[in-house]
């Protein structure tokens, strides 16, 4: 594969990757009164997320920061000190050169960790079959709590966020670009898997495994459901992301998902 077209996919994958963000964060501002307190605002090619009662760099960070936005960068962290909210840079390997990093230490800002994004090209597959004891179902409209159970239990989360994050699913059950699952080990809940298709691409946007169903091949199979689904439903391509060299990205390397690029975290100096 050349440059050119790692270059192109890298592209594509961070722009899948923000439009999903933004489907999730534009239907938890539909919610009467705004009562996540999300805002959405572009700063040159960049967005800026914010979500004030959603601790946490997940939904409050920048994405799509080029060498184009370096003279948004003052604007862009005034944007964020003036909510009182941390801001994360996610910074991709393509439009980002000296000039850009060396804007964002000069501001304090500094490099944290690493996140890997992958990619897949779609092809047309028959239905993985079930794992043994695994099964692995779409979920129903009334199951938001346990979703929401699952999802604390499997991202260390405190408790307090379970009704917060049940809602804040639960608001894009109707919405078409959007698939819920749920994992299943023995007839008990064991895990959940999000997917998220827009046009012919499609992001594996979250999947979790609670710590004692962990490590029985229920995350693969999550991986391989929603592969298979996203396919179907005609993606070209399939685009996920991993913390670095953890289990996740492993999965992800078994089902035949590709290192795409690797997204540099930025934060400003504590």
């Amino acid at each position: 594969m050349t440059s050119a077209v790692n270059e192109m996919i890298a592209h594509i994958a961070g722009q899948t990757e923000t439009q999903a963000l933004r489907s999730r964060l534009s239907a938890i501002q539909s919610i009467p009164g705004n009562p996540m307190g999300v805002e959405i605002k572009e700063f040159g090619q960049a967005t800026a997320f914010t979500v004030k009662n959603i601790p946490g760099p997940s939904f409050n960070k920048v994405t799509g920061m080029s060498d184009f936005d370096a003279d948004k960068l003052k604007e862009i962290l005034r944007y964020y000190e003036a909510r009182n909210i941390p801001v994360q840079f996610d910074i991709l390997p393509v439009g980002a050169s000296n000039q850009l990093l060396f804007a964002m230490a000069k501001e304090g800002l500094y490099q944290s960790g690493f996140h890997t994004s992958f990619y897949k090209k779609a092809e047309r597959c028959e239905s993985p079959k079930q794992e043994g004891n695994i099964v692995i179902r779409e979920i129903k409209g009334d199951e938001f709590q346990l979703f929401s159970k699952l999802y604390i239990k499997g991202f260390n989360l405190p408790e307090f966020t379970m009704k917060g994050i049940a809602e804040n699913n639960a608001i894009l059950y109707d919405h078409a670009d959007w698939t819920f699952y749920l994992a299943f080990y023995q007839n008990e809940p064991a895990g959940l898997g999000v997917l998220y298709v827009n046009g012919h691409t499609a992001s594996l946007n979250a999947a979790a495994v609670i710590p004692e169903h962990r490590g029985k091949g229920v995350h693969q199979a999550l991986i391989k459901k929603r592969i298979h689904a996203a396919s179907n439903r005609h993606s070209n391509m399939i685009f996920s992301q991993a913390s670095f060299n953890s289990t996740s990205h492993r999965n992800m390397e078994k089902a035949g998902l590709t290192i795409a690029y690797t997204i540099a975290i930025w934060k400003p100096l504590m």
